[in-house]
């Protein structure tokens, strides 16, 4: 996957992906958590500005898949701006990281960054085509 992805099933399948892997940790397994890694570096690219930091360049539906996925899963106050979107994000790849640090013994905290992985999994598909309507690309015609 890109760094900017843009089909919000790419997101969907993603979060999901993320969010098995956190579950195994919770687990006590020993995960890669390559998945993980992947989401946090692609969760800031959702909510930047596509121009010179533009609030209003922000791409919309990426913004609000977010957003709502914050809510549903109860991580913060309602956020009203984009900035604070932004840094909220900031926030969440950043305790992620250290919640998936060897040692860190944070069950609660991946608890809740499983959950966040999950509504942001939910929401995405909402935003998005169903499974049943992708269809693959044809490369070459018989």
């Amino acid at each position: 996957m890109s760094a900017r992805l843009t089909r919000p099933v790419d997101i969907a399948l993603l979060a999901s992906d993320a969010a098995i892997e956190l579950d195994e940790l919770l687990l006590g397994m020993d995960p890669i958590l390559t998945k993980v890694h992947e989401l946090m570096r692609v969760l800031p690219d959702l909510v930047k500005p596509a121009d010179d930091n533009a609030p209003s360049s922000i791409d919309p539906t990426s913004a609000l898949m977010v957003n709502q996925a914050f809510s549903d899963a109860r991580w913060t106050n309602p956020i009203r701006n984009t900035a604070q979107l932004a840094q909220e994000v900031m926030n969440l790849t950043s305790q992620l990281g250290e919640a998936i640090r060897p040692g860190a013994g944070r069950s609660d905290l991946i608890q809740r960054l499983k959950n966040f992985a999950l509504a942001l999994s939910r929401t995405a598909s909402a935003y998005g085509p169903s499974f049943e309507d992708l269809e693959p690309v044809q490369r070459f015609k018989i």
